[in-house]
């Protein structure tokens, strides 16, 4: 096979190469400031400046249907532990911003543990607000272990 060939296969597998971030993305110095922030944040173990890159409510959505809206950084900051956990936090810091996957609703990090876009200050949306995150996406823990069918305690 002609090398040329060869790489346009392995370029085409499953998760053979990253795609690469929309034009509009790549533009936008608002997004790549943000995921550098918020990168630099992690990084950093500063929890106080991850909150504040946080849109409110944060939709938190966890395993199977569970669903949670931090309604305040307060919520996100007694709760920071269950949401920005070890799996989200190094989704967070492997993004590169040349490989953000962007739609109309919003940009993803990773294989969208974060989503994040502008803000919306008034109905039209013009002009744009601060990029924010807005969702977080816990990874699937696979099925909630059983209860033991036995007592510990005898009756």
């Amino acid at each position: 096979m002609k090398p040329a060939a060869l790489l346009l296969c392995l370029l085409t597998l499953p998760g053979a190469a990253p795609s690469r971030a929309p034009d509009w993305v790549l533009r936008d110095r608002d997004y790549r400031r943000f995921l550098g922030d918020l990168q630099n944040a992690v990084r950093r173990g500063d929890r106080e400046a991850v909150i504040r890159l946080a849109d409110l409510p944060l939709r938190v959505n966890g395993p199977g249907r569970h669903r949670a809206e931090e309604r305040s950084a307060a919520a996100i900051r007694r709760h920071y532990g269950r949401i920005f956990i070890p799996a989200v936090r190094r989704a967070i810091l492997a993004q590169r911003f040349e490989t953000l996957f962007g739609s109309s609703k919003g940009l993803m990090i990773g294989d969208g543990a974060v989503w994040f876009d502008h803000t919306c200050p008034s109905r039209r949306c013009t002009p744009a607000g601060p990029v924010r995150m807005f969702a977080v996406n816990l990874p699937d823990r696979g099925p909630a272990p059983e209860r033991s069918r036995s007592r510990s305690v005898p009756r």
